[in-house]
């Protein structure tokens, strides 16, 4: 996790960086904005998102806020989340002004990092991202689906790190997130989920 000065801003120390495991990206707006959950913003998003995959930033989930966003992200090298962040948050910056009318500044820092660096810590993260709206009553636990929300399917089938506690089933992959969306899901050792149950119960 960044360290932060005492007036609260993240400093611009060297960032830590793990290539095999998640990392949980936030990126906030300035105050008195109008809300990023728009269908513009949402499509200008998703190509960026798309153009920053291509620079090695590879995706697991993210969910537009009103005024933040929440990425979920492997990165390939630290060069490349660099490389992608810096592409990614300047495009939408640029986008937002033209589209809001108005010049200065959108973010109100550089984004904020964590390290999943254990499975219990990807499996908090990636409820964290997934139960955003949720939890911010944006939407409702029995609703279908957040289309300001979105994981990426290719990613969680490939990624080893991922597959470890999230199975390999897509059927039960799915399943398994449209829970997280609706509230936090206790963590349980994919082993013991998996477990055939017993004759007879």
């Amino acid at each position: 996790m960044l360290r932060r000065s005492r007036h609260g801003r993240i400093l611009h120390l060297r960032r830590p960086v793990v290539t095999q495991r998640p990392m949980h990206l936030t990126l906030r707006v300035h105050d008195g904005l109008p809300s990023l959950r728009r269908d513009e913003v949402l499509a200008r998003f998703r190509e960026l998102m798309a153009a920053a995959q291509l620079r090695g930033l590879r995706l697991v989930a993210w969910a537009l806020m009103p005024n933040h966003i929440h990425i979920l992200a492997v990165p390939t090298s630290a060069a490349a989340l660099r490389d992608a962040m810096r592409y990614a948050v300047g495009q939408l910056a640029r986008f937002l002004n033209r589209l809001w009318g108005r010049q200065g500044k959108v973010f109100v820092e550089r984004f904020w990092s964590a390290c999943c660096r254990s499975v219990r810590q990807g499996w908090a993260a990636l409820n964290y991202v997934l139960r955003n709206p949720t939890a911010a009553g944006l939407r409702r636990p029995w609703d279908a689906g957040d289309a300001y929300t979105a994981t990426d399917e290719q990613t969680m089938a490939r990624d080893p790190f991922l597959r470890s506690f999230l199975g390999t089933c897509p059927r039960q992959r799915r399943a398994l997130l449209a829970r997280m969306a609706d509230g936090p899901v206790p963590f349980v050792p994919l082993a013991v989920r998996l477990q055939p149950a017993l004759p007879g119960l």
